[in-house]
């Protein structure tokens, strides 16, 4: 049986400015190679595993070139996805309104530097509030 074990909030926000200084590469999956941070490794983004049938999927359906709009960006994951794929003249923004989650994205674009990649730290939505 596999235990599952979640950290406070309390201690995370004493651990991830640490932890999360230190990088590791994604050893599989379609961003394999690409850097991450050590505390955002959980959960299958380090190994690459993180929902892989649908990474697959997103990566067969954007091409080079495209704009991408990666909206609710989370740790960075899709964008960096999204990034690979577009390569060139392509864009991805990213939006990611929590200041936590935005302080991962916003390193793990510039460890990996995603040039074409613009992360803004907000919310996307059809009304204020």
């Amino acid at each position: 049986m596999t235990m599952h074990l979640r950290m406070p909030q309390s201690v995370k926000r004493v651990t991830n400015p640490l932890v999360g200084r230190v990088p590791i590469w994604i050893v599989g999956g379609v961003n394999k190679g690409a850097r991450w941070s050590l505390a955002a490794a959980g959960g299958g983004y380090g190994s690459g595993k993180r929902e892989s049938r649908q990474m697959q999927v997103l990566w067969s359906m954007i091409r080079p070139d495209d704009v991408v709009w990666d909206v609710g960006a989370h740790y960075g994951f899709i964008t960096l996805c999204a990034a690979r794929r577009v390569a060139g003249r392509g864009r991805v923004y990213s939006f990611e309104p929590s200041k936590a989650n935005y302080w991962f994205l916003d390193r793990h674009v510039r460890w990996n530097h995603l040039h074409h990649v613009t992360a803004h730290n907000c919310a996307v939505g059809g009304f204020d509030g």
